[in-house]
């Protein structure tokens, strides 16, 4: 794999993890959502993001991040295309201590992944606003 693991203030980056987080999301997710991917609060997420930051680059290009605040998972994207190389693992294991995330409900791929490293299911939060309504499910580890 050649690819640099690279530690980052997060709103340096914003326009780069935007871009990976609006074509992961919108693969991943075209099951779930049917409104246009919403850019701007994306963006201005990432912009004032204070946690650590870790980004995968490929010559260059961001090709996944991982984001965390405390101990919890915000984000964890990897390109479709580069999906199954390890990347989404390496992203996880040099996020640092996190034990808290929230995977949407029907994103079975994305509940598999966290499973397949020892998380596990820790609560419900009915339609929960920052996710456009769609229930959410608590991991822990």
């Amino acid at each position: 794999m050649d690819v640099r693991l690279v530690a980052v203030n997060g709103g340096a980056h914003a326009e780069q993890m935007l871009a990976v987080h609006e074509t992961t999301a919108t693969h991943a997710y075209a099951h779930i959502f049917s409104e246009p991917f919403p850019s701007t609060d994306v963006l201005a997420r990432w912009a004032k993001h204070e946690g650590p930051v870790v980004l995968a680059v490929r010559r260059g290009d961001v090709i996944g991040f991982a984001a965390a605040t405390g101990d919890l998972l915000e984000a964890l994207y990897v390109l479709p295309s580069e999906v199954g190389a390890g990347l989404g693992t390496a992203l996880l294991d040099a996020i640092g201590p996190v034990t808290r995330l929230w995977v949407l409900s029907e994103n079975q791929s994305g509940r598999e992944f966290y499973e397949r490293r020892g998380w596990r299911l820790g609560g419900v939060a009915q339609g929960a606003s920052d996710a456009g309504g769609v229930t959410e499910l608590l991991y822990v580890r």
